[in-house]
């Protein structure tokens, strides 16, 4: 199975933190291994590591961890909030 990934690194998408909606840049993609039998789940479970934009500043002058990514799968991140949220409710919807 061949997974396409809907964002690019350094894109910009927003993601819930604390049930907020907030702005992030996609720093690392994570695709799912097929030989875990992840092929049948599709691009859902692409993850995605994702850092605040509001902490980018502090890293001009220090090197960014992977301790402040956030790491947020495919259904969980949306281009705008409305797109978050659509995204969001039809998961909701489908339970």
């Amino acid at each position: 199975m061949t997974y396409t990934s809907e964002f690019d690194v350094f894109d910009e998408v927003y993601t819930l933190i604390n049930n907020i909606p907030t702005k992030c840049s996609v720093r690392v993609i994570h695709f799912p291994e097929s030989s875990r039998g992840c092929s049948s789940f599709g691009n859902d479970f692409i993850l995605y590591s994702l850092v605040d934009v509001k902490k980018l500043p502090l890293f001009d002058c220090i090197s960014e961890s992977t301790l402040d990514h956030i790491e947020r799968y495919q259904r969980e991140v949306g281009r705008t909030p409305k797109e978050l949220f659509e995204k969001l409710l039809k998961i909701y919807k489908d339970r």
